[in-house]
């Protein structure tokens, strides 16, 4: 009951390579309940497919209609937003085309020693070049991964064109693209992403592990981030004495760890003023928030932490509690 556009491409194919950066683009104006899929088959490898569905040239798009199983040839414009709009017609959906924002920063031979050298943050650097045909496929994943650590104040990611700024990329040995290195702060070393695949994954782990940060592929963060070890006896029973001994505990805590305190007993308070249910009616609200395209990163982040600190109050959130309830979240927490 899905329809599809369908992009048969070869991988050695240098305008099925071009294709493949707007491709994500593209998938990246729909969402599940369009109902839609934009999809990409390597038809060297299901060669059965492509000759059922006439493939004879590469790339070639084919709309698969809702439900029939058949499919017809796509022969308009590649560029995403016109791509947009065909599917869009062809669903009777309103769509404006958003074109992305790019969040990674654009370094030169002048900013890039600048900007790599702080050392207060770990700069993921993607050295890229205008004839690579692998960093079209990339670009769309860096931007993603940019996009991920955003709101980190401590990671960086920027991109240099090695045949703009040739003198970096010798300095640093640069000779294939895409090549990412990664500066860590405090001038502890550079090192180099070395995997075979460049999946977004890899890429999180990688700054994960370097930057120190919690990130999930997702963009959100993981469930521990922002939680107060200090606080878990006290969260196991939350009433009014748990809440006079949460005070003490915030009292004594150090001033980088002051803010998140205030956090739990804000929150504290309105479970114990609300009862158990409002953890999971709040949580339910959190996520709508969290998943609008409105909301800056910085913001999302805030709402992630103050998420994880309700879930460690050991109540189960369940949507059946949450039924009902619409619009903004209690910001008061």
């Amino acid at each position: 009951g899905t329809a599809a556009l369908v992009a048969f491409y070869a991988p050695w194919c240098p305008h099925s390579q071009e294709l493949m950066g707007d491709w994500s683009v593209l998938a990246d104006q729909f969402v599940e309940e369009d109902g839609v899929v934009i999809g990409r088959i390597d038809a060297t490898v299901d060669t059965k497919l492509a000759d059922e569905h006439e493939v004879v040239g590469f790339p070639t798009i084919r709309w698969f209609l809702r439900g029939s199983g058949t499919s017809v040839l796509y022969t308009g414009s590649t560029a995403p937003e016109d791509m947009t709009s065909f599917v869009a017609t062809q669903l009777g959906l309103q769509k404006t085309f958003r074109r992305p924002r790019e969040v990674a920063i654009v370094l030169t031979e002048d900013t890039f020693d600048a900007t790599v050298f702080n050392p207060w943050v770990t700069v993921l650097v993607y050295f890229h070049a205008p004839w690579c045909t692998d960093c079209r496929n990339f670009d769309h994943t860096f931007e993603k991964l940019a996009k991920i650590f955003e709101s980190e104040d401590t990671v960086v990611l920027g991109k240099l064109d090695v045949a703009e700024a040739r003198s970096v990329g010798e300095q640093y040995g640069i000779s294939s693209f895409p090549t990412l290195k990664a500066f860590l702060a405090n001038d502890a070393g550079v090192h180099t992403f070395r995997e075979e695949s460049t999946a977004l994954e890899s890429l999180v782990d990688f700054v994960n592990d370097l930057a120190g940060t919690s990130r999930n592929p997702d963009g959100s963060l993981s469930r521990n981030e922002g939680l107060l070890p200090e606080m878990a006896q006290v969260i196991q029973a939350l009433d009014q004495s748990s809440l006079a001994k949460a005070q003490q505990i915030v009292s004594t805590l150090p001033e980088d760890k002051r803010s998140l305190g205030d956090v739990y007993l804000r929150v504290i308070k309105k479970v114990v003023a609300k009862g158990p249910d409002y953890v999971a009616s709040e949580i339910h609200r959190l996520d709508a928030i969290i998943r609008s395209p409105n909301v800056s990163s910085q913001k999302k982040t805030d709402m992630m932490i103050r998420k994880n600190i309700l879930r460690s109050l050991g109540v189960q959130a369940t949507r059946d509690v949450a039924v009902g309830i619409t619009g903004e979240p209690d910001t008061s927490i």
